[in-house]
C-alpha cells in the first residue's frame, strides 16, 4: 500500500512540474517575444503593451546595467538566467 501512494505522489509531482515547466516556458517565449519587439517599430502598438506588462516585472530587475550606447542589453542577461532555470527544472523532469 505505501509504494502505492509514493507512486501517486510522485506521480503528482512530476505533473505538476511539468505544468510549471510549461507554463515558465511560454512566458520564456513571450520573452523573447517582448525583447525582440522593442527593437523594432511596433514598440507602439496594443500587442506590445499587453506584452510589456506581462514581461515588464521580470526585465525591470535586470535594466541598466549593461548599457552599449543606446542599447541596453541587459535583458539578454534576464533572458539568458531565465534559460538557465528552464534547463534546471527540465532536468528534473
Amino acid at each position: 500500500m505505501r509504494s502505492i501512494k509514493r507512486n501517486n505522489m510522485t506521480d503528482i509531482a512530476h505533473i505538476l512540474l511539468v505544468i510549471v515547466y510549461n507554463l515558465l516556458y511560454v512566458y520564456f517565449v513571450i520573452l523573447v517575444v517582448a525583447i525582440l519587439l522593442s527593437w523594432t517599430p511596433l514598440i507602439h502598438t496594443k500587442f506590445y503593451g499587453f506584452i510589456e506588462k506581462i514581461t515588464d516585472p521580470f526585465l525591470n530587475i535586470f535594466r541598466g546595467y549593461i548599457i552599449i550606447g543606446q542599447f541596453d542589453l541587459t535583458p539578454t542577461l534576464g533572458i539568458f538566467l531565465y534559460y538557465l532555470l528552464l534547463t534546471f527544472m527540465q532536468r528534473l523532469l
